[in-house]
């Protein structure tokens, strides 16, 4: 039990917020990290739009900020029960963070839908993981990179 306490401490540390406007570089730089780490994921847009697109999402309301010490370190947009964007700093993947997430979006719905890139094994696993079942699958023919895709939907049981 003792090796656990680590990391029980490090996900305790986390704090859920909304964000601000102040937090658009930060998590433009999470999402633009996450590009650039996945050899599968064509970049097609620039650092510039990506910052630009959550600046976007934080003006509507729909991005929470996973923060340690201060510091955004993971952030998911929703827009009601869709799930736009789910993203951790690589530094900190694998601590829990996104489930953490997820936990705080599933405390405000009854039913979420998310998408993910069939070359993303690590969201398939969590997405799977945290009850979410496939629904369908794309050619990616219709998403922004071209690239096939997965909905995925989780519903509240009693």
């Amino acid at each position: 039990m003792r090796e656990f306490q680590p990391i029980i401490r490090q996900i305790e540390s986390i704090k859920i917020t909304s964000a601000n406007t102040m937090d658009a570089g930060a998590i433009g730089e999470i999402l633009s990290q996450a590009v650039d780490l996945a050899d599968w994921h064509p970049r097609v847009h620039s650092r510039a739009e990506e910052i630009h697109y959550c600046s976007r999402m934080i003006e509507l309301g729909w991005i929470r900020v996973a923060r340690k010490n201060g510091q955004a370190v993971g952030f998911i947009a929703r827009d009601h029960q869709d799930i736009v964007a789910l993203y951790i700093n690589s530094n900190v993947q694998r601590r829990g963070i996104a489930m953490r997430l997820l936990k705080d979006a599933k405390n405000t719905e009854t039913r979420l839908t998310a998408w993910c890139y069939d070359k993303n094994i690590a969201a398939q696993k969590l997405y799977i993981h945290q009850q979410f079942r496939e629904v369908c699958r794309t050619d990616g023919l219709k998403n922004d990179v071209g690239l096939p895709d997965i909905k995925y939907v989780w519903t509240y049981k009693n």
